[in-house]
């Protein structure tokens, strides 16, 4: 016979079970099942991954570990916090997206000589990270290369790398909505016949160069802020074909808008006022056209507002 003073402390925690459900188990243990999953096919905490109502994957590089063992088409939803990790994307057709923004979740490079986001698989998106640390040359916060394609990578903050955005090689992507200040060489750079890709209302500032295409054409930029950059807000080297409109560039220390051996471009409605140099500069470049562009106001003594031979 059990007698009842022995009754009670079970009688309680029957009483707590009922009144609360089971009690997940901690982060870090690989016991736990049933663990809630509701923004993506699988959620990464800082200590480890998991899917809905799945068991908890402990992991000292998370987000790494969530993309090994996704599936074309699935959702990786990052929860806030830091991340220091440099990750690869091979799995095509992913989605990569914080929780929360980038306010709230940080992706730090663990090596500084490595890309913190390395793409080589197309329809990849990546959206929502603040994304910095791959400080040595030539790496970049996000880096889509060797062919990579329909890639979206949008609303990130890109800061503290050599480069913010580098696409290599990449063509027919979107880039939107990226903030890539305070990077050791360009906000972002387009190298290496990355073309028919699509730059919408990003911001490069306060870089050595803003946005920079090197030998790559037929892109299409619209509405991209590149200012406060020391060397140039928007320059084209061997880059042809490409359509510039409604961006601003002011307040660069040296040009605002430059075209170097780049032909039959149209630049339409972009303003380039304040620069250090020239406004809209056009050296070794033919059959572009210029329209309703707006370049005041440089501070170089005989500067020209639109220079080109």
């Amino acid at each position: 016979m059990v007698k009842a003073w022995k009754l009670v402390p079970i009688l309680m925690v029957v009483a707590l079970v009922l009144s609360f459900g089971v009690v997940a188990m901690p982060q870090g243990t690989t016991e736990a099942n049933g663990i809630v999953c509701n923004c993506g096919d699988i959620c990464v905490s800082t200590t480890g991954w998991w899917r809905n109502g799945g068991t908890f994957n402990a992991s000292a590089t998370p987000i790494q570990s969530a993309v090994n063992n996704a599936t074309g088409g699935e959702i990786i939803c990052v929860k806030d916090g830091t991340y220091h990790e440099n990750v690869n994307v091979g799995i095509p057709h992913l989605t990569i997206q914080s929780e929360n923004g980038t306010a709230n979740c940080v992706v730090s490079a663990a090596s500084s000589s490595d890309h913190v986001f390395e793409v080589t698989a197309n329809h990849t998106n990546i959206t929502g990270f603040t994304v910095e640390g791959a400080t040595g040359y030539p790496k970049a916060g996000i880096y889509l290369g060797g062919g990579t394609a329909h890639c979206n990578i949008s609303s990130n903050n890109v800061t503290n790398n050599r480069c913010g955005i580098k696409l290599y090689l990449s063509s027919n992507n979107t880039l939107a909505n990226n903030t890539a200040n305070s990077n050791d060489d360009y906000g972002i750079e387009l190298a290496s016949s990355s073309n028919n890709n699509t730059l919408t209302n990003n911001t490069a500032n306060l870089n050595p160069g803003g946005i920079h295409l090197d030998s790559s054409s037929n892109n299409t930029l619209t509405d991209n802020t590149a200012s406060n950059n020391t060397w140039t807000g928007i320059d084209l080297y061997v880059s042809n074909h490409n359509n510039l409109t409604n961006n601003t560039a002011n307040l660069n220390g040296d040009i605002g808008i430059y075209l170097a051996s780049s032909n039959h471009s149209t630049l339409r409605d972009n303003t380039a006022n304040s620069n250090g140099g020239d406004g809209i500069s056009l050296i070794d470049s033919d059959h572009n056209k210029l329209v309703n562009n707006t370049a005041t106001g440089h501070t170089a003594p005989g500067s020209f507002d639109v220079f080109y031979t």
